[in-house]
Parts: C-alpha cells; sequence; structure tokens
C-alpha cells in the first residue's frame, strides 16, 4: 500500500511537472516515458517467461524423477537474482514515472547539445586556422622552393662565370704566347731588313763611288736617285736592271730562234747541195746566193 501511495504521488507530482513544463519538453518527456515503460514491460514479460520456464522445466523434472529435496541454495540464488531484478525495475519505473529525471535528463541533453555547438564552433575555427596555416605553410614552401632555385641559380651562374673566367685565362695564355712568337718573328724580320738594309745601303755607297768616280753605266741609274733613301734607291735600281735583263733575255730567246731557223735552212741547202754534187758535180741554180746569205747571217751573229 505504501509502495502504491507512493507511486501514485509521482504520478500526480509528475502530472503537475508535466502541466508546468513546455509543451515541447513534456511530449520529449512523454515519449521517454512510453519508450521506458515499453522497455520495462518488455523485460517484465521476458522475466516471466524465465520464470514460467523454468517452472515448466521443474515440473517436467518432477514428473521424470522421483521427488527431490528442494535446492535451498539454488532457490536461494535464483530468489536473490529476482530479487535484484524487481529492485533494478522498480528503480527504473521510478526514474521514468519521476517528472525531474525527465527535467533532468532534459537538461542534461541541452547541455550536451549547447556542448555539441560549442564543439562544432570550435571545430569550425580550427579548420579555418588549418587553413590559414596550409596557406602559410604553402607560401613558405614556395618561397624556400624559390629561394632554392635562385641559389640554384646563382650557383650555376657562378660556376658559368667561372669556366667563363678559366676561357678568358686561357685564351689570355695563348695570346701571350702568339704575341711572344709575334714578338720573335718581328725580332728576326728587324734583323734580317736591317741585314738587308746594311747591304743595300753599303751597295748603295759603292754605287754612288763609282758614279762619283765617273762610271758612265752607273750615273744613268743613279740620275733619279734620292740622297735621303738610299736603300729604296738601291732597289729601284735593282729592279729596272732586272727588268733590262728580264727584256735582254727574252730578245736573247728571240735571236737563238730565229738563229735556230736559218740553220735548218743552211742545212737543208747544205744537203742539197751535196747531193746535188753527188749527181752532177754541179752546183744547182742560187747556190751562190744561199753561200752569200749564208756568210751574211754569220756576220749578224
Amino acid at each position: 500500500m505504501a509502495a502504491d501511495e507512493r507511486m501514485a504521488g509521482r504520478r500526480e507530482a509528475s502530472a503537475v511537472r508535466k502541466q508546468d513544463a513546455p509543451p515541447r519538453r513534456r511530449a520529449k518527456a512523454e515519449e521517454e516515458a512510453r519508450r521506458a515503460l515499453a522497455l520495462l514491460e518488455a523485460e517484465t514479460a521476458q522475466a516471466e517467461e524465465q520464470l514460467a520456464a523454468l517452472r515448466r522445466s521443474i515440473g517436467a523434472r518432477a514428473d521424470r524423477k522421483p521427488p527431490r529435496p528442494p535446492d535451498a541454495e539454488g532457490l536461494h540464488r535464483v530468489l536473490a537474482q529476482l530479487k535484484a531484478r524487481r529492485a533494478q525495475l522498480e528503480r527504473l519505473k521510478g526514474a521514468v514515472e519521476d517528472p525531474s529525471a525527465a527535467l533532468r535528463a532534459e537538461d542534461s541533453l541541452a547541455d550536451l547539445r549547447q556542448e555539441l555547438a560549442g564543439l562544432q564552433k570550435e571545430q569550425i575555427a580550427q579548420a579555418r586556422e588549418l587553413r590559414m596555416v596550409s596557406r602559410k605553410v604553402d607560401e613558405l614552401r614556395a618561397q624556400y622552393e624559390g629561394e632554392q632555385s635562385v641559389s640554384q641559380s646563382a650557383e650555376q651562374q657562378e660556376d658559368e662565370m667561372e669556366s667563363y673566367i678559366q676561357r678568358l685565362k686561357q685564351l689570355e695564355k695563348s695570346d701571350g704566347e702568339r704575341r711572344a712568337k709575334s714578338k720573335e718573328a718581328k725580332a728576326r724580320c728587324e734583323e734580317e731588313w736591317n741585314q738587308w738594309f746594311g747591304m743595300l745601303c753599303l751597295a748603295a755607297k759603292q754605287l754612288q763611288a763609282k758614279v762619283d768616280a765617273g762610271d758612265s753605266r752607273m750615273a744613268k741609274w743613279t740620275e733619279r736617285w734620292d740622297p735621303a733613301t738610299p736603300a729604296a734607291n738601291v732597289l729601284e735600281t735593282a729592279h729596272q736592271l732586272q727588268s733590262e735583263y728580264s727584256s735582254l733575255k727574252a730578245r736573247h730567246r728571240d735571236l737563238e730562234a730565229k738563229e735556230a731557223i736559218h740553220k735548218e735552212k743552211l742545212e737543208k741547202a747544205q744537203s742539197r747541195i751535196d747531193a746535188s754534187i753527188l749527181s752532177n758535180q754541179k752546183p744547182p741554180v742560187g747556190v751562190s746566193a744561199i753561200s752569200g746569205a749564208r756568210g751574211r747571217s754569220k756576220h749578224v751573229e
């Protein structure tokens, strides 16, 4: 009876609180209470089925076997389990029927929702911060890669400049060797020219001495000499003498050719004369003229 009165009081208090509670919370509390009652009824039905099965099993064993004295210890264990289960069900039923429990559950649910909203906001803020950090990391990575490329390009330029300097040094060395060879060749040419110049000056002095001594042949070559350039005068005279020598040599070749022609004619005439002498011991007509021409040719030579 006391338990029924307590349950009735709880129901009345719950009804009053439900009337005072807002409609939305009241609907949620009623729904949760219905779910809890349905669960409690299901567990009660399951316990009753287990108890009925236990009774049937005990009855079947009693039918198959002679009755044995009841196991007091086993019965006590079963009774303790049933009592504990009943106490648990009563506590659950009291919690379901207690309106303050529903309110506490709603408050706890509201706190959880508020905490979830705070966590979601924190997650959004952390995601935003993560994106900012990612952008910063990307910028730093791009900057680092740019610095690496710049350093690599600088190293490459330094290597190219060093190789260019090495090539310049090699070119300078080769140019120095060529300049040294050119200086040596120039020195040899100057020495050789000085020798030739000395020889030409000496020849000019000798020619001038011959002219001063009254050599008429040398006088015609030294008429246009410039006293300031004795070596050039000698070279000019040598060139003129060479030209005169070439012309005389060409004239000599022409005379030799003419002489050969005349010799051939004379040989032919001599052969005809010899043939005529052998044939009739009488010179042919024109022999005296040919002999006279032969004499004139010898005079010219």
